[in-house]
């Protein structure tokens, strides 16, 4: 090798390097939309409808400057009450993030008749007995005391400002980049795979996801699931690179999936209410009132 060539190699590989470093050191400043240039690329074809699309690039502008104005692209339906894709009778459902406020579990337990089942998860322990007196005349509900994570184990949980708050929808397992850290204590930790097998739940169809901010990592723990029954889902973005993640997520398991994105009341100058739908048993994308 020649003089020259040594040289020109060294000069290039410093260059690779200090780029590299510049990068890590750099990361939080680069804008969104360069930051996660190849998922947008590989994600915005993806989405099974126009208003998804619009959402989809409403989205990576929002996220990309803060700063600027974006119009909200607010659904005409309500949050988890998609009309592609939604609970039907006899469901098998996971409710994956049941908090004190039982609403939206009651409305689960409600459309899948007496002849489906909810497994609520939830790991909070101070609004746990509120959830099981407010649901103890359900036969068909059973509440696992978990988070979902990518592995079994512990993990740190923190319970927010207001502890004893029995509604508490704050409530989160510490992760690192997010929130500061206010009441913590340890939670079990465990893989919806691992949930399944051990309970001998023989099917899922519906799977809800609003774990503030664990979703990727619950998503993870459920991929034998999600193959094997192919469940609608309804996953909550609470990171800006969550809506891309899950997107990719879903398709690389199954590309029959139908995927839809929603922005949902309420949002403020720096979030907005994402959710991810995805569907395999509406493949015809048939409106809920036409099924």
């Amino acid at each position: 090798m020649s003089k020259r060539v040594k040289i020109t190699s060294i000069i290039i590989l410093t260059v690779c390097v200090l780029s590299a470093a510049a990068c890590c050191l750099f990361w939080d400043y680069i804008p969104f939309k360069y930051k996660y240039a190849l998922e947008i690329y590989r994600a915005k074809d993806l989405l099974a409808d126009d208003y998804s699309r619009n959402v989809f690039h409403s989205a990576v502008k929002f996220h990309s400057n803060y700063k600027v104005n974006v119009p909200n692209f607010y659904a005409d339906y309500g949050e988890l009450d998609n009309p592609y894709v939604y609970v039907h009778k006899k469901d098998y459902i996971i409710d994956a993030g049941v908090s004190g406020d039982v609403e939206l579990t009651v409305l689960f337990l409600k459309q899948c008749g007496p002849d489906g089942k909810v497994f609520g998860i939830e790991p909070n322990p101070n609004v746990l007995n509120k959830i099981k007196q407010d649901l103890k005349n359900y036969k068909n509900f059973q509440l696992f005391e978990y988070a979902l994570w990518e592995s079994d184990g512990k993990g740190e949980f923190d319970l927010g400002a207001e502890p004893d708050d029995e509604i508490n929808l704050a409530a989160h397992l510490v992760l690192d980049n997010f929130r500061k850290r206010e009441n913590i204590i340890s939670v079990n930790l465990i893989k919806l795979d691992n949930l399944i097998e051990k309970n001998q739940i023989n099917k899922v169809d519906f799977i809800k996801m609003d774990i503030e901010g664990a979703e990727v990592q619950a998503l993870k723990g459920s991929k034998k699931t999600i193959a094997k029954y192919n469940p609608d889902l309804a996953l909550s973005c609470h990171f800006p690179d969550d809506f891309l993640k899950f997107i990719l997520f879903i398709h690389s398991i199954n590309p029959k999936y139908k995927i839809y994105l929603a922005e949902h009341e309420p949002s403020t100058d720096m979030w907005r209410n994402y959710v991810v739908y995805a569907t395999t048993r509406n493949a015809e994308g048939k409106p809920k009132d036409q099924d």
